[in-house]
C-alpha cells in the first residue's frame, strides 16, 4: 500500500517454512477427516500422509508435496464443502487485535473490514485465500512488531521481519500503514483517541480499502506459490513485476471503494492525467515501487491491461505465475504478448490517449 512509502524495504519477502501458511496441516486434518490414517497433524508430510492423498488423489490434483499442498487444500474442498472447515484462513483469530482494543469499536472494524474484503473478492473475482494469511492491526508500532514476530515464532520459530534496522511507523491524522509479508499483513495507526462507533463509522471506507489492499497482496502470495517457491527457475522473484504486484492491488483497491461509495471509478483518461509528465520508465518498476509517483505509473499500466483482458486476468497470471520458469512466461500466457513488448508500448500509450483507448479495446 503506497500508505507506507518510507518502510519499502521491509516488503522484501522473508524466507520461511513452506507449511507456514497452514496448507500442509489443512490437508492433514482433510484426509483425517474423510477416514485416512495420516499420522500426527504437524505440517510435515508423514510415510501414512501420502499414502492416504495416493488413494483420493484423481486426474484433477498433483502428487502431493511441500509445494502442492495449496492445490490439496483447495481441492479437496470443491470435491466436500465441508472440509472448506479446515482452511487456515477461515480460523477467527486470522485477524490479531491487541488486548488492548479487545471489546472497542476498533476491533469491531478491523473484524469487519477483513470479512468485507473476503467479501469483496469472492463476489467480484470468486477468490479467497485459504491459507494462513494473518490480518495484524494495532494503534502503537512496538505491540503490532511484537504481535507479527510472536505469531512468526509460533508457526516456523523464525522472528525474522526486518524491524531492527527498519521500526514500523504508524499512520498519523487518522491515517493507516499497511504492509504485506507472505504470511501476514501489519495495519497500524496512530492512538486516536475514543475508540466508538462515531470513529468506526468515519474510518470505516478507507480502513477497509487498506484491507482490500493487502489482502490482493495475500492472494498474489497463493496463487503464484511463492511460499513454495521464492525464486523461479529464471533467477527471478516469484512475486514480480513490482510495477504488476502493486499496481493491481492498487487498482482493485479502488473499484472496492468505488463499489462501496458508489462513486465512479478513474476512467482512463483520468488515469492518464495523474500521470502526465512522469516519464518514469515501467521497466523501471520490476523491482522496486518506493513512491507515490511509481504507484501511479504501475495503477495506468495495470488498468489498461485490466482493461484490454479483463481485471480477472490480474490475478490469473499469479496463478500462470506458480507453473511459470519466469515473469515473462506467465505474462505471455495471461496477456498474449511479451512482458517487455508491454513495457515498451507503455510509452507510447502514457503519452497519447488514443492509442491508450485503442489498446484498452484491444485494437
Amino acid at each position: 500500500m503506497r500508505g507506507w512509502l518510507t518502510a519499502a524495504a521491509l516488503a522484501a519477502i522473508l524466507p520461511h517454512q513452506a507449511s507456514a501458511q497452514g496448507y500442509v496441516d489443512c490437508v492433514q486434518a482433510q484426509l483425517s477427516a474423510l477416514g485416512h490414517d495420516v499420522g500426527q497433524v504437524d505440517g510435515q508430510l508423514s510415510a501414512e500422509g501420502l499414502v492416504a492423498s495416493q488413494s483420493v488423489q484423481g486426474d484433477d490434483l498433483p502428487p502431493l508435496t511441500q509445494r502442492t499442498a495449496f492445490e490439496w487444500c483447495r481441492g479437496l474442498s470443491e470435491k466436500d464443502v465441508s472440509l472448506r472447515a479446515y482452511w487456515p484462513a477461515l480460523d477467527p483469530e486470522i485477524v490479531v487485535v491487541p488486548k488492548a482494543l479487545i471489546g472497542t469499536a476498533a476491533e469491531d472494524l478491523s473484524r469487519r473490514a477483513h470479512a468485507d474484503a473476503r467479501s469483496f473478492f469472492l463476489g467480484q473475482y470468486g477468490l479467497e485465500l485459504v491459507g494462513g494469511f494473518a490480518f495484524i492491526v494495532g494503534d502503537q508500532a512496538t505491540t503490532v512488531q511484537d504481535a507479527a514476530i510472536d505469531l512468526r515464532t509460533k508457526r516456523n520459530g523464525s522472528t525474522r521481519l526486518g524491524f531492527e534496522k527498519n521500526p514500523m511507523p504508524c499512520g498519523t491524522d487518522g491515517g493507516l500503514r499497511a504492509i504485506a509479508f507472505r504470511d501476514m499483513a501489519l495495519f497500524c495507526w496512530g492512538a486516536d483517541g475514543e475508540y466508538d462507533a462515531a470513529w468506526a463509522d468515519e474510518h470505516r471506507y478507507f480502513y477497509t480499502r487498506s484491507f482490500v489492499h493487502e489482502y490482493a497482496h495475500g492472494l498474489q502470495n497463493e496463487l503464484s506459490g511463492v511460499d513454495a517457491r521464492p525464486i523461479l527457475p529464471s533467477g527471478e522473484r516469484t512475486l514480480g513485476p513490482k510495477w504488476l504486484v502493486e499496481g493491481a492491488a492498487e487498482t482493485v483497491e479502488e473499484e472496492y471503494y468505488a463499489a462501496v461509495t458508489r462513486f465512479s471509478e478513474r476512467s482512463l483518461g483520468r488515469q492518464r492525467k495523474i500521470i502526465l509528465g512522469n516519464d518514469t520508465p515501467l521497466s523501471s518498476l520490476r523491482d522496486k515501487v518506493a513512491i507515490g509517483s511509481d504507484y501511479d505509473v504501475s495503477q495506468f499500466a495495470v488498468f489498461l491491461l485490466g482493461e484490454r483482458f479483463g481485471r480477472a486476468a490480474l490475478f490469473e497470471y499469479f496463478s500462470n505465475l506458480r507453473h511459470a520458469d519466469s515473469w515473462d512466461e506467465a505474462f505471455r500466457a495471461t496477456f498474449d504478448m511479451s512482458l517487455d513488448a508491454f513495457e515498451e508500448e507503455y510509452q507510447t500509450l502514457r503519452s497519447n490517449l488514443v492509442p491508450a483507448y485503442r489498446f484498452g479495446k484491444g485494437e
